[in-house]
Protein backbone atom coordinates (compact mmCIF):
# COMPACT_ATOMS: atom_id res chain seq x y z
CA UNK A 1 0.00 0.00 0.00
CA UNK A 2 1.33 3.37 -0.90
CA UNK A 3 0.93 6.59 1.32
CA UNK A 4 -1.28 9.38 0.23
CA UNK A 5 1.86 11.41 -0.35
CA UNK A 6 3.36 8.77 -2.46
CA UNK A 7 0.59 7.57 -4.54
CA UNK A 8 0.80 11.32 -6.34
CA UNK A 9 4.10 10.66 -7.52
CA UNK A 10 4.92 8.66 -10.34
CA UNK A 11 7.26 6.75 -8.84
CA UNK A 12 4.70 4.64 -6.95
CA UNK A 13 5.64 1.10 -6.60
CA UNK A 14 2.23 -1.28 -5.50
CA UNK A 15 3.25 -3.49 -2.15
CA UNK A 16 1.55 -5.12 0.41
CA UNK A 17 1.52 -3.63 4.23
CA UNK A 18 1.06 -5.26 7.27
CA UNK A 19 -0.57 -3.20 9.47
CA UNK A 20 -0.29 -3.67 13.54
CA UNK A 21 -3.28 -5.30 15.50
CA UNK A 22 -4.12 -5.00 18.83
CA UNK A 23 -2.11 -6.74 21.55
CA UNK A 24 -4.97 -8.60 22.97
CA UNK A 25 -8.57 -9.31 22.01
CA UNK A 26 -11.30 -12.02 21.78
CA UNK A 27 -9.96 -12.87 18.23
CA UNK A 28 -7.01 -13.33 16.64
CA UNK A 29 -7.47 -12.45 12.97
CA UNK A 30 -7.99 -8.81 11.49
CA UNK A 31 -9.00 -7.02 8.55
CA UNK A 32 -9.11 -3.32 6.98
CA UNK A 33 -12.60 -2.99 5.85
CA UNK A 34 -13.33 0.95 5.06
CA UNK A 35 -10.97 4.14 3.61
CA UNK A 36 -11.03 7.58 4.81
CA UNK A 37 -9.11 10.61 4.38
CA UNK A 38 -5.49 11.67 4.85
CA UNK A 39 -4.69 8.32 5.36
CA UNK A 40 -6.99 6.93 7.47
CA UNK A 41 -8.45 3.40 7.85
CA UNK A 42 -10.91 1.21 9.66
CA UNK A 43 -11.91 -2.01 10.42
CA UNK A 44 -11.70 -4.46 12.88
CA UNK A 45 -8.45 -6.13 14.96
CA UNK A 46 -8.71 -9.03 17.28
CA UNK A 47 -11.82 -9.24 17.39
CA UNK A 48 -12.42 -5.49 18.28
CA UNK A 49 -13.65 -2.28 15.99
CA UNK A 50 -10.26 -0.11 15.88
CA UNK A 51 -8.55 2.47 13.21
CA UNK A 52 -5.11 2.91 11.83
CA UNK A 53 -3.87 6.35 11.08
CA UNK A 54 -1.52 7.44 8.71
CA UNK A 55 1.61 6.86 10.58
CA UNK A 56 -0.01 3.08 10.53
CA UNK A 57 -0.66 3.37 13.90
CA UNK A 58 -3.73 1.01 15.64
CA UNK A 59 -6.66 2.41 17.40
CA UNK A 60 -8.82 0.81 19.79
CA UNK A 61 -12.32 2.37 19.04
CA UNK A 62 -14.06 2.89 22.44
CA UNK A 63 -16.22 -0.14 23.50
CA UNK A 64 -19.60 0.83 25.38
CA UNK A 65 -19.91 -1.23 28.40
CA UNK A 66 -20.85 -5.10 28.56
CA UNK A 67 -19.62 -5.37 24.70
CA UNK A 68 -16.61 -7.62 23.90
CA UNK A 69 -17.08 -7.98 20.19
CA UNK A 70 -17.24 -5.62 17.28
CA UNK A 71 -16.12 -4.05 13.77
CA UNK A 72 -15.85 -0.37 11.73
CA UNK A 73 -17.86 -1.05 8.70
CA UNK A 74 -17.22 2.32 7.22
CA UNK A 75 -15.46 5.44 7.60
CA UNK A 76 -16.77 8.97 5.48
CA UNK A 77 -14.10 11.64 4.79
CA UNK A 78 -14.82 13.21 8.34
CA UNK A 79 -13.60 10.07 10.33
CA UNK A 80 -17.36 9.87 11.60
CA UNK A 81 -17.48 5.40 11.28
CA UNK A 82 -20.33 3.16 11.67
CA UNK A 83 -20.09 -0.34 12.66
CA UNK A 84 -21.59 -3.10 15.06
CA UNK A 85 -20.57 -4.28 18.42
CA UNK A 86 -22.00 -7.24 20.27
CA UNK A 87 -22.10 -8.58 23.83
CA UNK A 88 -20.36 -11.54 25.46
CA UNK A 89 -23.59 -13.34 26.62
CA UNK A 90 -25.85 -12.79 23.24
CA UNK A 91 -22.68 -12.58 20.40
CA UNK A 92 -25.88 -12.99 17.65
CA UNK A 93 -27.20 -10.23 18.20
CA UNK A 94 -25.54 -6.63 16.78
CA UNK A 95 -26.21 -3.26 17.80
CA UNK A 96 -25.85 -0.73 15.23
CA UNK A 97 -23.11 2.73 16.57
CA UNK A 98 -21.59 5.64 15.22
CA UNK A 99 -18.00 6.79 16.58
CA UNK A 100 -15.96 10.45 15.31
CA UNK A 101 -12.58 9.79 15.43
CA UNK A 102 -10.66 11.08 18.72
CA UNK A 103 -14.06 10.51 20.94
CA UNK A 104 -14.53 8.98 24.46
CA UNK A 105 -16.69 7.17 23.37
CA UNK A 106 -19.39 5.51 20.57
CA UNK A 107 -22.95 6.32 20.06
CA UNK A 108 -25.18 3.62 19.86
CA UNK A 109 -28.26 3.25 17.49
CA UNK A 110 -31.20 3.55 19.77
CA UNK A 111 -29.30 3.49 22.88
CA UNK A 112 -28.51 -0.10 21.89
CA UNK A 113 -31.99 -1.67 23.17
CA UNK A 114 -32.59 -2.82 19.30
CA UNK A 115 -30.79 -5.58 17.30
CA UNK A 116 -29.38 -3.32 14.78
CA UNK A 117 -26.56 -3.01 12.07
CA UNK A 118 -24.82 0.07 10.12
CA UNK A 119 -22.92 -0.20 7.41
CA UNK A 120 -22.42 3.03 5.53
CA UNK A 121 -22.08 6.07 6.14
CA UNK A 122 -21.61 9.09 3.61
CA UNK A 123 -19.60 12.79 3.80
CA UNK A 124 -22.87 14.30 4.70
CA UNK A 125 -23.07 12.06 8.06
CA UNK A 126 -26.01 10.12 6.69
CA UNK A 127 -25.92 6.44 7.63
CA UNK A 128 -27.70 3.33 6.82
CA UNK A 129 -28.14 -0.09 8.06
CA UNK A 130 -31.04 -1.77 9.08
CA UNK A 131 -33.09 -1.75 12.84
CA UNK A 132 -35.55 -4.73 13.99
CA UNK A 133 -35.68 -5.82 10.33
CA UNK A 134 -36.44 -2.87 8.97
CA UNK A 135 -34.31 -0.91 6.41
CA UNK A 136 -33.52 2.75 7.77
CA UNK A 137 -31.65 5.96 7.39
CA UNK A 138 -30.28 8.26 10.12
CA UNK A 139 -28.90 11.76 10.43
CA UNK A 140 -26.82 12.79 13.81
CA UNK A 141 -28.90 9.95 15.06
CA UNK A 142 -32.20 9.90 14.56
CA UNK A 143 -33.95 8.01 11.89
CA UNK A 144 -34.90 10.10 8.97
CA UNK A 145 -36.21 7.95 6.46
CA UNK A 146 -37.63 4.25 6.28
CA UNK A 147 -37.00 2.41 3.22
CA UNK A 148 -40.33 0.23 2.62
CA UNK A 149 -40.64 -2.40 -0.38
CA UNK A 150 -42.29 -1.28 -3.67
CA UNK A 151 -45.91 -0.96 -3.75
CA UNK A 152 -45.75 -3.47 -6.60
CA UNK A 153 -43.36 -5.61 -5.00
CA UNK A 154 -44.92 -9.97 -4.66
CA UNK A 155 -46.16 -9.91 -0.86
CA UNK A 156 -43.58 -11.93 -0.02
CA UNK A 157 -40.96 -9.77 -0.60
CA UNK A 158 -39.08 -8.17 2.56
CA UNK A 159 -35.86 -5.98 2.51
CA UNK A 160 -32.94 -8.13 4.14
CA UNK A 161 -29.99 -5.78 4.09
CA UNK A 162 -29.28 -2.08 3.16
CA UNK A 163 -25.37 -2.35 2.07
CA UNK A 164 -23.99 1.51 0.73
CA UNK A 165 -24.86 5.31 0.70
CA UNK A 166 -23.63 7.76 -1.86
CA UNK A 167 -23.08 11.08 -1.44
CA UNK A 168 -26.55 12.59 -3.32
CA UNK A 169 -28.17 9.53 -0.84
CA UNK A 170 -29.22 7.00 -3.22
CA UNK A 171 -28.97 3.94 -1.17
CA UNK A 172 -28.49 0.03 -2.11
CA UNK A 173 -29.32 -3.14 -0.50
CA UNK A 174 -30.91 -6.38 -0.87
CA UNK A 175 -34.40 -7.49 -0.84
CA UNK A 176 -36.08 -10.95 -0.86
CA UNK A 177 -38.90 -12.83 -2.77
CA UNK A 178 -39.78 -16.21 -1.07
CA UNK A 179 -42.43 -17.95 -3.06
CA UNK A 180 -43.85 -21.43 -4.70
CA UNK A 181 -45.32 -21.77 -7.76
CA UNK A 182 -48.87 -23.33 -7.54
CA UNK A 183 -48.20 -26.45 -9.67
CA UNK A 184 -45.09 -26.79 -7.57
CA UNK A 185 -46.92 -26.64 -4.64
CA UNK A 186 -49.00 -29.37 -5.63
CA UNK A 187 -46.52 -31.43 -5.86
CA UNK A 188 -45.67 -30.71 -2.61
CA UNK A 189 -48.81 -31.49 -0.58
CA UNK A 190 -49.45 -34.81 -2.87
CA UNK A 191 -46.94 -37.19 -1.10
CA UNK A 192 -48.09 -35.85 1.93
CA UNK A 193 -51.67 -36.67 1.51
CA UNK A 194 -50.45 -40.36 0.52
CA UNK A 195 -48.23 -41.09 3.26
CA UNK A 196 -51.09 -39.43 5.86
CA UNK A 197 -53.65 -41.91 3.79
CA UNK A 198 -51.91 -44.94 5.06
CA UNK A 199 -49.70 -44.00 7.74
CA UNK A 200 -46.35 -45.15 5.24
CA UNK A 201 -45.07 -44.64 1.63
CA UNK A 202 -46.63 -46.91 -0.49
CA UNK A 203 -44.16 -50.05 -1.41
CA UNK A 204 -43.11 -49.98 -4.85
CA UNK A 205 -43.17 -53.61 -6.28
CA UNK A 206 -40.54 -54.65 -8.38
CA UNK A 207 -41.20 -56.21 -12.07
CA UNK A 208 -41.41 -60.04 -11.78
CA UNK A 209 -39.37 -61.51 -14.62
CA UNK A 210 -39.59 -64.90 -16.23
CA UNK A 211 -36.13 -66.54 -17.44
CA UNK A 212 -37.70 -69.69 -18.66
CA UNK A 213 -39.09 -67.77 -22.10
CA UNK A 214 -37.83 -69.61 -25.11
CA UNK A 215 -36.85 -65.75 -26.22
CA UNK A 216 -34.92 -64.60 -23.36
CA UNK A 217 -36.12 -63.44 -19.92
CA UNK A 218 -39.20 -61.53 -20.33
CA UNK A 219 -40.67 -59.09 -17.86
CA UNK A 220 -43.99 -60.36 -16.70
CA UNK A 221 -47.02 -58.29 -15.51
CA UNK A 222 -50.47 -56.80 -16.30
CA UNK A 223 -51.70 -54.30 -18.34
CA UNK A 224 -55.45 -52.69 -19.52
CA UNK A 225 -55.97 -52.33 -22.63
CA UNK A 226 -58.33 -49.02 -23.83
CA UNK A 227 -61.59 -49.04 -24.90
CA UNK A 228 -63.37 -46.82 -26.96
CA UNK A 229 -64.78 -44.32 -24.85
CA UNK A 230 -63.00 -45.06 -21.59
CA UNK A 231 -60.12 -43.57 -19.96
CA UNK A 232 -56.98 -46.13 -18.90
Amino acid sequence: MCSARVLCGPACTPDILGLPALGAGPATDSAVRAFGSGGLLAGDGAGLPVYWTADHAVHAVAMPEGFVFGEVRAVNAKGLMVGTVRRANDYGTAVGFTYQQGAAAVRLVSGGTTASAVTDVNDSGRFVGMEAGVAKEWLNGAVVRELPVPADAHPSTKIVSVDGINARGDIVGTALTSYVEEDERAQEHELPRRVARGGRLPAVQPPRVDPGRPDGPHVRGRHRRARPGRRL
